[in-house]
């Protein structure tokens, strides 16, 4: 009797065992990526791949369940979905994604804020293959993004690797912009005392991430 009191109780923790939902089963669980490598300064910018192996079998859907709509990559959101969910903390202002699934369509979606107060970043839905890419280029340095993996329908389960990586957008906002002084210099010099007045006129301005300011130094010489 005591064997089998053994057998029974052996197996029922193996079955538990099998069946347990993932730790990251819902956005309170989330598993922490940590910070995502520094990208390297401009004129490169590009950041190393951080590598994440998941899986969604035997998850659940969240309740109420978050979800988007309009995806840059993509349409909608499945909602709901079997879902995981990842944190990490930015280090660039643009964020590269790289997903490769065992089950069709994947869903990914960036959120930030906090569990229970998420605000959507952006989206996208993968192709029948299991696979995404897709760039977002909003991203603030050292502000904490949860990442939502799902499949595509109530069902969907299967593993995954989640590829992520920080880039520095190297690209100008000043588009084009005009500097006049007043007056011009003789022979490129000026006199001790000379009052001089610039004017320095931004004609074309294009906001590039969090690229917003743009300055002009000048050098004196005696």
């Amino acid at each position: 009797m005591k064997k089998i009191l053994q057998f029974v109780a052996f197996s029922l923790l193996t079955a538990s065992a099998t069946f347990a939902q993932p730790a990251n089963d819902d956005c309170s669980g989330a598993i922490n990526i940590g910070s995502l490598p520094t990208p390297a300064a401009c004129p490169s910018g590009d950041g190393a791949v951080s590598s994440t192996a998941g899986t969604s079998v035997n998850g659940t859907a969240t309740v109420p369940y978050p979800y988007m709509i309009g995806c840059s990559v993509g349409t909608n959101m499945q909602a709901p979905a079997i879902d995981v969910w990842y944190t990490f903390v930015a280090t660039g202002t643009v964020l590269n994604i790289n997903l490769t699934s065992t089950f069709a369509s994947p869903n990914v979606g960036i959120w930030t804020g906090s569990c229970g107060a998420l605000t959507g970043i952006d989206c996208g839905i993968g192709n029948a293959g299991g696979n995404l890419t897709m760039t977002i280029g909003s991203i603030t340095p050292g502000a904490t993004y949860y990442v939502q993996v799902s499949g595509n329908n109530t069902t969907a389960t299967g593993t995954f690797t989640l590829n992520l990586d920080n880039d520095i957008d190297c690209n100008n906002c000043l588009q084009t912009a005009t500097f006049t002084a007043t007056p011009a210099p003789t022979n490129g010099t000026y006199l001790p005392g000379q009052t001089v007045t610039f004017c320095y006129d931004v004609t074309s301005y294009t906001e590039v991430s969090q690229n917003w300011i743009h300055g002009l130094q000048y050098t004196f010489g005696e």
